[in-house]
């Protein structure tokens, strides 16, 4: 056989193998997106969706939808949707959607003028989801808090602490502190305090409320030790 024939033989075989063996694509990881709110002028426009299960599809109703640097934001109805509508003049903004259980997402959002557009969501419950997540912690930056459990053994210490509304500096009443990684929660009582007994270890934890924005802490628990970890939640104006 010829050195030609030779090169054309091992070219057909490299084209074969690459049809039936085509290459992995390698994981990337999910792009953060970035925190805008970049009002123009002219009519407003409306922003609507849905907020999903990202296994199941299912819709998500526990929830709501905000957007960045605003106090604009909308409940879920029983199918799961949202409608942000008149508020929003046309430019960029940055929408988060956040549910009881689940990682809150981000989406940026070109809102033109008297259109709708249509953002949807699909959140990933926090067991599944093993990236860090940037949240808000105050206007002039961000602060990245992982995810994060790390369970040690030893005696038990407790999480102490209390929920304000960052606006008007009032005590919040029936907020849900979440453990990331675990079925674990505690609720607010009537003066915003709560209590959460953990493993020694570093933990994320998570405060909920239908009419604010999500806040996330990092928490050291020491044996038989109360740690005070307090929150501050930005509210949200809902509109439908």
């Amino acid at each position: 056989m010829t050195v030609r024939a030779t090169r054309w033989l091992l070219y057909s075989l490299l084209a074969c193998v690459s049809c039936v063996c085509p290459a992995v694509k390698p994981d990337v990881a999910e792009p953060v997106v970035p925190l805008v709110c970049e009002p123009g002028t002219g009519v407003p426009g409306v922003v609507t969706g849905r907020l999903m299960d990202v296994a199941t599809c299912e819709p998500l109703t526990g929830g709501c939808v905000g957007v960045w640097n605003t106090e604009f934001g909308s409940g879920l109805d029983a199918d799961g949707r949202y409608r942000i509508a008149g508020v929003l003049k046309p430019g960029r903004y940055t929408l988060i959607a956040s549910s009881m259980g689940y990682c809150d997402q981000r989406a940026l959002a070109l809102v033109q003028p008297e259109e709708t557009l249509v953002v949807d969501f699909r959140l990933r419950p926090m067991q599944m989801d093993p990236l860090p997540r940037i949240v808000k912690g105050d206007r002039k930056r961000d602060v990245v808090v992982p995810l994060v459990y790390e369970p040690r053994d030893g005696d038990r210490g407790t999480v102490i602490g209390r929920v304000y509304d960052d606006r008007v500096g009032e005590p919040l009443v029936d907020v849900t502190i979440e453990v990331y990684g675990a079925s674990i929660s505690g609720d607010t009582d009537s003066d915003g305090r709560y209590q959460v007994a953990l493993q020694p270890g570093r933990y994320t934890l998570t405060a909920r409320s239908r009419g604010h924005f999500a806040e996330r802490r990092l928490v050291l628990v020491s044996p038989r030790q109360s740690t005070t970890v307090d929150f501050r939640m930005r509210p949200l104006v809902f509109l439908r």
